[in-house]
């Protein structure tokens, strides 16, 4: 420590910033084209988050490629409800954000400030504001290299198939309903709001379309992948074509 360090008994205490036992760091990822006014961006955003934290033991800073925030606690309940916040802040203001785990003392910074940052450029590939747990990216990490472009187009030819289809609209949400369902019958035809024979019925003409079988393992896998892209990297609403679904 230095001579602006003091000891508690909570921990050191750096300028005003203790240590305390669960920590996280919070990055904003700056996503203006322009360098011009970028500095100006840069301060706003931090003084934004800031205001929307709800823990003030914090040490911040900026960098040309966003704001980093390093936020300290006694319970994970805390950073967990800060985390909250900011992610109410980002999305109202158009932010990228990512958000490392909670970690326990001792504090490994600079592996929570990489989880940080990739969770933000994950994010930032959904096209979409708001806060992303690096916990939460799961299978995204395998695909951080390649476009959202790229991505969408895997599913697409996926997905092709029902593009002709009369009703292929229904056919593809009754599939995407009933794989989010966990494969249960009555929870997917409750949530469509139709018959079990109906549902049982569109499932039948989607796998005799695609070729493909759900109770196959390597099948499931494929299609659950699909619609999971479609749901991520594409537009809010659910995939297929822009029509309303018809019966």
């Amino acid at each position: 420590m230095g001579r602006d360090d003091l000891v508690t008994s909570g921990g050191a205490v750096r300028f005003g910033f203790q240590i305390r036992k669960y920590c996280q760091i919070i990055f904003v990822r700056h996503e203006q084209e322009s360098a011009q006014n970028q500095s100006l961006f840069l301060q706003r955003t931090l003084q934004q988050a800031l205001k929307a934290a709800t823990i003030r033991n914090q040490l911040s800073f900026y960098t040309d490629e966003g704001v980093f925030l390093l936020f300290c606690a006694a319970t994970e309940e805390t950073l967990r409800t800060n985390l909250e916040s900011i992610g109410d802040q980002a999305a109202a203001e158009g932010w990228c954000c990512g958000a490392s785990l909670i970690q326990s003392a001792p504090h490994r910074y600079p592996e929570a400030a990489a989880q940080a940052v990739e969770a933000a450029h994950l994010m930032g590939m959904r096209h979409r504001p708001g806060i992303l747990m690096h916990s939460e990216t799961g299978i995204d990490r395998l695909l951080r290299k390649q476009s959202a472009a790229d991505i969408l187009e895997f599913a697409d030819q996926i997905l092709a198939p029902f593009e002709n289809e009369a009703n292929g609209d229904a056919l593809l949400r009754t599939l995407e309903i009933y794989i989010e369902s966990g494969k249960s019958a009555s929870k997917a035809a409750a949530s469509l709001g139709i018959h079990i024979n109906t549902l049982y019925q569109r499932l039948q003409r989607a796998q005799l379309l695609m070729g493909k079988d759900i109770d196959n393992k390597d099948d499931y896998l494929l299609l659950s992948l699909a619609f999971h892209l479609k749901s991520t990297y594409g537009s809010p609403q659910p995939a297929g074509r822009t029509k309303a679904a018809s019966a």
